[in-house]
This record gives C-alpha cells, structure tokens and sequence, in this order.
C-alpha cells in the first residue's frame, strides 16, 4: 500500500480484493463515507444499504464491510508506523 490512500486508491485496493466492478465498489465507498463505518453500531444499516444498492447477499455484503475495514485499518496502521520513522 502506498503513503498515503486516497478514495480512488481505496475503491481500486477494495475492488481488487473483491472482484466488484469499479463502478459498484465506489457505490460501496459512497455507503461508507455516507456512514462511519467503524463503528459497530452502524454495520447493520450500512450492510442494509449495500445489499439494496448492489441487489446483493447479506453474506456478500458483510463481506465487502470487513474488506473495507481491513484495508481502511491496514492503511491506518501503515501511517502511523511512518510517522514515526526519522526523515532524513
């Protein structure tokens, strides 16, 4: 993963390991920006939200939930080990 993930780079990391269309993945990323998604509390009505948006299983849609939070958390840890990091 990059320095720095922007949300085309999160659509094409959540497309890639998802096999959804481009087109749908940012339908998805729409969904969570619209939501915080890390938060327990709203997984239910943002897995709701996509499985009416993509017509789509509860089981697929929990599924593309928990990719976007590891790749969201995979990039916050990668920031926050960088930061760190001397810059010279």
């Amino acid at each position: 993963m990059g320095m720095k993930m922007n949300k085309r780079e999160f659509i094409k990391a959540l497309s890639g390991k998802t096999g959804l269309s481009l087109e749908d993945t940012s339908i998805v990323n729409q969904i969570l920006e619209e939501n915080f998604f890390l938060r327990c509390k709203n997984k239910d009505k943002i897995v709701s939200e996509i499985v009416r948006s993509l017509n789509i299983s509860k089981d697929e849609a929990v599924n593309l939930y928990e990719e976007a939070k590891t790749i969201f958390n995979e990039e916050v840890r990668y920031r926050f080990k960088h930061s760190f990091q001397s810059k010279d």
